[in-house]
């Protein structure tokens, strides 16, 4: 297990296994990876959004409301 998709990538163009990563880490494939999508059906991972209860920055509330619009599409 590593922390970093990045890693999972390098280790893997090494020869040193294979990794699941999100659809969105096939920007990021170097040349001399292959990346397919599973012959079977995985269900979409839960995911949670955390913040500082006091935190007021409004940044926080933008990225909330993206979140919903994402989810929203799903």
């Amino acid at each position: 297990m590593v922390e970093h998709f990045q890693t999972a990538v390098a280790l893997t163009k090494a020869g040193a296994g294979c990794a699941f990563l999100p659809s969105s880490a096939k920007e990021f494939v170097p040349e001399g990876v292959v990346l397919r999508p599973p012959s079977c059906s995985i269900a979409p991972l839960e995911t949670f959004a955390l913040w500082s209860r006091g935190n007021v920055d409004p940044l926080i509330h933008r990225v909330l409301n993206l979140l919903e619009e994402v989810s929203a599409d799903l």
